[in-house]
């Protein structure tokens, strides 16, 4: 009888280990708790006790990871140097218009020849529509 109660009583703590990991009760009960006292760092998430990472199994049967907050699902994709959270349009749009303005200028003169034109096109493109119009309109002729 004893062998049985061992036997339930491992079973039951492993369950509730497995059920307590599969809940994420570490980020979603004790954390809070633990550092309900704490700010969170200027800069850093406001909210760092809803985000969750979330691996799946996607339709090819391979594995993807994301992290996820209350409002979104960012992949978590190999960067160059390690994990990047997000895709590029997600990471820029996420960027201050000073960082992007900075970014934007320190990257242009490094940029080839090609690469330049390659961007510059349909801006300029554009900009001589506008002008054409623009210029069409003062004479009377749109």
């Amino acid at each position: 009888m004893g062998i049985i109660k061992a036997g339930f009583g491992l079973a039951l703590l492993g369950a509730v280990a497995f059920g307590g990991d599969y809940c994420n009760v570490n980020d979603r009960i004790f954390h809070p708790v633990q550092y309900q006292d704490k700010k969170v760092e200027q800069g850093y998430f406001s909210k760092p006790f809803e985000l969750e990472k979330k691996i799946v199994v996607n339709n090819k049967g391979n594995l993807e990871t994301y992290v996820v907050t209350l409002d979104q699902k960012l992949p978590v994709l190999q960067g160059k140097i390690g994990p990047q959270i997000g895709d590029s349009d997600y990471i820029w749009s996420n960027f201050p218009q000073e960082q992007r303005d900075a970014l934007i200028a320190k990257g242009w003169p490094s940029m080839d020849e090609q690469k330049r034109m390659e961007l510059a096109k349909p801006m300029l493109a554009d900009l001589v529509g506008k002008f054409y119009t623009s210029f069409l309109g003062q004479l009377g002729l749109k």
